[in-house]
């Protein structure tokens, strides 16, 4: 958004103790507020994941719920499935909204047994 400047966050991936991955902000951000801005409203929160329809999908895991603005979250393929890209998703909260993208694709893994 114009009239902020500050430098990004860089994150690390982590395995949470249920085996979902999970970013952790490696650094703080500061930003200070650059020309004229006029007014202020707080951001909306994107607290129910389910609200983006993209994220029901059962082949899809993700690290979306409870997102305050700002925040990140990372999506990936659930167990059984091939996430056909080389990284996984990253989407943000952006006002109430996940944005980023494109979610993976993610191929059923065959049964051997």
């Amino acid at each position: 958004e114009s009239g902020w400047i500050g430098s990004p966050k860089r994150y690390d991936c982590k395995l949470n103790s249920t085996g979902q991955l999970q970013l952790e902000a490696m650094e703080s951000i500061t930003c200070i507020v650059s020309g004229n801005r006029n007014g202020r409203r707080l951001a909306q929160s994107c607290a129910d994941a389910n609200a983006d329809v993209r994220l029901l999908n059962p082949s899809l895991l993700h690290s979306c719920a409870s997102l305050q603005d700002g925040d990140v979250c990372v999506v990936h393929c659930s167990s059984g499935f091939t996430m056909l890209e080389a990284e996984p998703a990253l989407l943000s909260c952006q006002d109430g909204q996940f944005v980023g993208g494109p979610l993976p694709s993610c191929s059923p893994r065959p049964c051997d047994f």
